[in-house]
Order: structure tokens, then sequence, then C-alpha cells
């Protein structure tokens, strides 16, 4: 059997070819090589996983963290994380109710004291279960949980520690009072 010859030009239309399927790919995986994110002390802050992801927080399984509690009425601290740490909150799923159908129940999760607010439910049903997932994290001092409604709400938290020198700075207390008194004319 005969092989069939290729003319010069075929020949370097097939290299040609072949280097830009291969191309490419070479120079986007010699970039990740050699690109990382590094923190302004130095310290790693940044890496890329085998399966090609950006990570930024490793988070062991010591971190990770699950909380149940519940309340009737009020406000009621349901963690405190350990010294120097803080708890990021990755869902809540909430179970609440009074029994009667048509009684309202509203409650969410804060810090201790439940002043702000950062999660809410409410709902009129007999009973009812909500869940409420945070991508990014809901990052907390500490988590209580607040019940201003009738009946009984339980609370299944999930999250993971940090240190608390990563949380976001708070807003003064009185941030729009300060606002308008330093406003002339008012």
């Amino acid at each position: 059997m005969r092989r069939p010859r290729m003319s010069t030009g075929a020949w370097i239309f097939t290299g040609l070819v072949c280097a830009a399927v291969i191309a490419p790919t070479t120079v986007y995986a010699a970039s990740i090589a050699r690109f990382a994110l590094v923190s302004p002390s130095g310290k790693y802050a940044a890496g890329i996983t085998a399966q090609r992801q950006l990570l930024t927080t490793p988070i062991g399984p010591a971190q990770v963290i699950r909380i149940s509690g519940g309340s009737f009425s009020g406000c009621k601290t349901i963690y405190t994380p350990p010294a120097l740490k803080a708890i990021v909150v990755s869902s809540v799923v909430y179970t609440f109710g009074s029994g009667t159908a048509g009684t309202e129940h509203f409650g969410g999760l804060g810090p201790a004291g439940c002043t702000p607010i950062y999660d809410q439910i409410d709902g009129v049903d007999k009973f009812a279960t909500i869940q409420h997932t945070y991508p990014t994290g809901l990052p907390m001092k500490s988590i209580a949980l607040s019940n201003s409604g009738a009946g009984l709400i339980n609370v299944f938290v999930v999250g993971y520690l940090i240190d608390a020198t990563w949380l976001p700075p708070a807003a003064p207390a009185n941030a729009v009072g300060a606002v308008k008194a330093a406003s002339p004319g008012r």
C-alpha cells in the first residue's frame, strides 16, 4: 500500500493549525503558574486548586460550626465564638410556628443583644420551615435569635470560624444623627 505524500505547503499549513491549537493552552497554563495573590504583608493569601478554582479562605473541618437553638420570645444568644474568633454564617434553617394558622410569628438573627437584625423571617402558617443561604457568608461576632411573635422559633446554623480581626468595621452607633447634627442650617 502506498501512503499519500503531502506537499511542502500542506505540511506548513498542518503545522500552523497545530500551533494555533496548542499555543493558547500553553500560554493559559503558563499564566496560571506564574501569578499568585499575596497580601500586603507578603503572606500567602490565595491559591488555585487542582480544579482551577480560586481558593481564598482555606477552612479546615475543625473550623466548621453547626449550631442549633430556639426561643419562645425575646432575644437569646445561641452561639459565642471562642476568644479572638468570629463566625461567618453560610446557611440558616428556621423552623417556626405557633400551632395556630393565621397567627403571625416573626424573628431573625443578629449579634448578641439582637441589634441590628441581619436576617429576618415572618410567617402566618401553623408551622413553617425556611432556609436562607449566604454564598459569600454573613460575618458575625456572635449569633442571637430574636423572637417577636407568637410561638417557637428553632434555628440550625452552619458556618465557619475566622479571626475576629477579619470582620468588617462596624458603623458608628449614631451615624445618621451625627450627619444631621454636623450639617449647617438644620
